[in-house]
């Protein structure tokens, strides 16, 4: 028996794979390597025929002819309606009840406690004007004599940093009162 040294071995079959390797490439094999004469001519039909340089010439043709929208409102809701349809409600002079028991504005559906005082105007000549804010934000012009709160109140004195609501009140013994209440002009940012 033959004592072969393992690393021998390994030189051995490496020698062996060179060897077949050497042989098989020293056959002549014919590699023919075809040249194109590349020109502009032959670039532009090839890349004429091309699928995606179809689609995308398709695509820009489609992106580049005018567009026209033409909007239709048929059951589209119209964006500068309210939602909610609030109707402007007449009425009549000789329906106004004269012990004040229904309201015939906003002003005098409110409480004047539920009101603030946010401007007031006094020109020189003319009607001196103040503005009233709700709690919903919603600003109300008034003026000398205009009907404001549930106790039958009406604007008395317009002064450049306050407005007087004179009301009738009904006291304890049954007698109608008159009920002055002050409403202060507050600059913006003061409490």
């Amino acid at each position: 028996m033959i004592y072969i040294h393992k690393s021998t071995k390994y030189i051995i079959i490496i020698v062996i794979l060179l060897c077949s390797i050497i042989t098989a490439c020293s056959k002549n094999t014919n590699i023919k390597i075809i040249s194109h004469k590349i020109d502009k001519a032959n670039i532009k039909k090839i890349a004429e025929k091309s699928p995606e340089i179809i689609k995308l010439k398709a695509r820009l043709k489609a992106l580049m002819n005018p567009h026209l929208y033409v909007y239709n409102p048929i059951g589209k809701p119209d964006p500068f309606h309210p939602f909610w349809d609030i109707g402007i409600v007449q009425v009549k002079t000789n329906s106004i009840p004269k012990n004040n028991k229904g309201c015939t504005t906003s002003l005098a559906c409110m409480d004047v406690g539920q009101l603030t005082l946010v401007g007031v105007i006094l020109p020189k000549h003319g009607k001196a004007l103040a503005m009233v804010q709700d709690a919903a934000g919603l600003g109300y012009i008034v003026h000398i004599g205009t009907r404001i709160g549930t106790h039958n109140g009406k604007v008395y004195k317009i002064l450049p940093d306050r407005i007087i609501v004179r009301e009738k009140i009904k006291n304890l013994n049954g007698r109608f009162i008159y009920k002055d209440t002050v409403m202060l002009l507050h600059p913006e940012g003061e409490q």
